[in-house]
């Protein structure tokens, strides 16, 4: 037996469930629609429709919140006192992992998904900053002794 299920925008109480075979929405052992299907249908049509904006959304929203980030760690590698010939590995570094997490997010299937990946791009991006930061102490520590 096949069993389908159709997503509901609220609660359906056990009897008025359609029970369809065949696809025409009979009760097997009464031979009536439990529920007018008709409207139904449409409704989990348009909820459906609904968690699919709300997924693209929250999509949208993510990639946003990578490129911001990005946009503000790729300034602050800017104003550190590092040479010229460091500081461009570090800002392509900083692209590299906001260009990851934008491709992973649109590939994602589920809201959960993206939400990991965005703590998973926000660590990366902070770790390469940080990284930065520990680069420019060094190069003053050193310079400083010349």
């Amino acid at each position: 037996q096949f069993v389908t299920y159709h997503l509901q925008p609220r609660r359906i109480a056990p009897d008025q469930l359609v029970m369809h075979y065949s696809e025409l929405g009979y009760n097997k052992k009464t031979n009536e629609l439990g529920a007018a299907f008709c409207e139904y249908y449409t409704a989990a049509v348009e909820y459906a429709e609904a968690l699919k904006k709300e997924f693209n959304f929250a999509k949208e929203d993510a990639k946003s919140q990578i490129s911001n980030l990005a946009d503000r760690v790729k300034s602050e590698i800017n104003s550190l006192n590092l040479p010229d010939d460091i500081k461009p590995t570090y800002l392509v570094e900083v692209d590299k992992e906001a260009h990851t997490a934008a491709e992973q997010i649109e590939n994602a299937e589920y809201t959960d998904k993206i939400q990991s990946i965005v703590v998973e791009a926000i660590n990366k991006i902070n770790n390469i900053l940080a990284n930065a930061e520990a680069a420019e102490i060094k190069y003053t520590a050193l310079n400083y002794l010349v």
